[in-house]
């Protein structure tokens, strides 16, 4: 299994957090933290498998 590492960071002006990752094709936002982390447990491995890297 690859590590994977995920940048979140706050968009002052959009109001959201943002997930990155430059690993893999990862780009999504919330305006919620928690809720933002739950998207990227499901959506990094749908990702993966799309990709065949899981």
């Amino acid at each position: 299994m690859n590590d994977y590492i995920i940048t979140f960071r706050w968009d002052d002006e959009a109001g959201v957090w943002i997930a990155v990752c430059d690993d893999i094709p990862l780009a999504i936002e919330h305006n919620s933290f928690d809720a933002l982390i739950e998207k990227v447990k499901v959506i990094v491995p749908e990702i993966l498998a799309l990709n065949a890297v899981a």
